[in-house]
């Protein structure tokens, strides 16, 4: 409606520089997502590869439902309401493996062959940290050589026993940054559980300023990454 209104009053004369400045007003008024061009990193991203959720999802009855209902599209649309230029993808738990180390190695490969290609499909909006068969170490390693030397992933995913997933309120914030710096903190969602969004509001309500904000947000990943520096 405040966009509609100052295209109003763009046709009742006022000049281009002036409606330019009245859209960037309102832009800023719609909040700090929506303020700037897409510039976060969002390096805890989920994504739900097709045979992943046909064989983990729905055929263990995991539960995960806002894994089963993913698509490359909703993860587009969030990092876009959310002003995230780039995400990290990776699979979920309960990862790969459930005791057959053969099936565990081809449902692994699947996953990283349709992360790369989502990559290649949507240029700058994706990376991948690839899945490992693991406990399977010798099938492990033959995957991080692939992914790594063939599929170029950014990184390797590795599962933990924590369920230790969402820090962006004020309790978990607060013991991290006793530990550490902003320096060393990274921005992620664990989309599609929760949305960037809601991640981005909770780092901004905890009261960071501009300088670690941009840290947090962008620039820690972007040192990790180098291919995403110059984004």
């Amino acid at each position: 409606m405040v966009m509609r209104g100052c295209a109003c009053c763009v046709a009742q004369g006022p000049s281009r520089r002036a409606f330019l400045t009245a859209a960037a007003g309102a832009a800023l008024a719609l909040g700090p997502a929506s303020a700037q061009a897409p510039r976060r990193i969002d390096v805890h991203h989920h994504l739900a590869p097709p045979r992943w959720i046909a064989e983990v999802v729905r055929g263990r009855n995991t539960g995960q439902r806002p894994l089963a209902d993913w698509t490359p599209q909703r993860s587009l649309d969030d990092m876009d309401r959310a002003g995230v230029a780039t995400a990290i993808v990776s699979i979920s738990e309960p990862s790969v493996w459930f005791g057959d180390d053969a099936a565990a190695r081809a449902l692994a490969r699947e996953c990283n062959d349709y992360g790369a290609r989502l990559a290649a499909d949507h240029p700058g909006r994706f990376g991948q940290f690839a899945i490992l068969p693991l406990p399977d170490v010798a099938g492990s390693l033959r995957e991080i050589d692939y992914a790594l030397d063939t599929l170029k992933a950014d990184g390797i995913c590795l599962m933990t026993s924590y369920h230790t997933a969402q820090a962006a309120h004020p309790y978990a914030l607060s013991s991290l940054l006793e530990l550490v710096t902003p320096r060393q903190v990274v921005f992620g969602t664990d989309f599609p559980f929760v949305g960037a969004a809601a991640t981005a509001q909770g780092l901004a309500d905890f009261g960071l300023g501009a300088g670690d904000l941009a840290l947090i947000e962008r620039d820690n990943a972007a040192a990790l990454l180098p291919r995403l520096r110059a984004g």
